[in-house]
């Protein structure tokens, strides 16, 4: 599991191994560890998830200008709180290109979006 995780996004990845243990956990964390890269913007972590599936497949040229254009938009974005995390998780799970059971996150999420973490 990635050690930079924490608060909510910690215990959303703890209780979905635990109350689900026949699932792909490393899948949830990969998943992650992308929507993290691309400051939690679902539809940037979609697109290149989708490119990365795509015939002809995306190449490193595309990869560095896509993320330039990226790295721009998210220089000003605020930082993200954790409900706000949770949302961008359970967005992208319910995503066909992602192998996540979007209504096990959905349950684990409503769970946690109640808690107050300090």
């Amino acid at each position: 599991m990635s050690k930079k995780f924490s608060g909510k996004v910690l215990s959303l990845v703890q209780l979905f191994e635990k109350k689900y243990p026949e699932q792909n956990t490393q899948e949830l964390v990969e998943m992650i560890d992308l929507l993290e890269e691309y400051s939690w913007d679902v539809e940037a972590t979609h697109l290149i998830i989708k490119l990365g599936t795509a015939k002809p497949p995306f190449d490193l040229n595309d990869e560095i200008y896509l993320n330039k254009i990226l790295s721009e938009f998210h220089k000003s974005s605020k930082p993200m709180v954790d409900n706000q995390k949770l949302d961008s998780i359970l967005g992208l799970s319910k995503s066909s290109l992602v192998d996540i059971d979007s209504e096990k996150i959905g349950s684990i999420v409503s769970d946690l979006k109640h808690l107050s973490f300090e």
